[in-house]
């Protein structure tokens, strides 16, 4: 490479492709009470919440279709916390 020329030109990007975020929350509590409790202000701020009983549950939520947070339990039936 000769100097000053440039290893890319104006119309490269080097921008990764990053998945659009909705406003979506996944909680994973198998209480269903912790439930209410953590899903009562991301509603009332208008996000959806979606809430799983397992961590597995969780997981596959996860992958198809990616939250803007989640918020676990760290002990949940199928998959703890921790391994999510």
């Amino acid at each position: 490479m000769s100097p000053g020329s440039k290893l890319f030109d104006e119309h490269t990007t080097c921008q990764p492709q990053l998945p659009e975020l909705t406003n979506r929350i996944l909680v994973v509590a198998d209480d269903p009470s912790v439930q209410k409790i953590l899903n009562r202000p991301f509603e009332a701020e208008g996000s959806a919440v979606e809430g799983h009983m397992d961590g597995r549950a969780g997981l596959d939520s996860f992958h198809a279709e990616l939250p803007s947070a989640a918020i676990l339990d760290l002990l949940v039936p199928k998959l703890s916390g921790p391994h999510l």
